[in-house]
């Protein structure tokens, strides 16, 4: 996701389309935590995959469709609906996709951690 330059080999610079898309991502993720937070889930781990798609619309570039793939990690199979139905909610409560014209897409997957061994 980042750019290197030849100039300064460690230097990383941001795309800001990579920023746009990574924002997204990371109102989905704070979103979805907060909310689950308040109804008593804690989620045993959180992971998502983000991309854009980068489009030209009538001669200007756009992104013009943002997809998200989080897959979150819960204690036992009794807490995936309760994490379904919240996570029914968090595009329409994310700020950042409540501020953008791109489409978001969503598409959770929700499976149950493996024990420490």
């Amino acid at each position: 996701m980042a750019v290197r330059l030849s100039l300064r080999a460690s230097q990383i610079i941001w795309a800001p389309e990579e920023l746009l898309v990574g924002s997204v991502n990371t109102c989905m993720m704070l979103t979805f935590l907060t909310l689950a937070q308040a109804k008593g889930l804690t989620p045993v781990r959180y992971e998502s995959e983000a991309e854009g798609l980068l489009e030209n619309v009538e001669g200007k570039y756009r992104i013009t469709e943002v997809m998200v793939r989080p897959r979150v990690s819960l204690k036992d199979n009794a807490e995936f609906e309760r994490a379904r139905e919240i996570m029914e909610t968090v595009e329409a409560q994310c700020f950042i996709s409540n501020s953008i014209k791109s489409k978001v897409s969503l598409t959770a997957e929700f499976v149950v951690a493996s024990s420490p061994k």
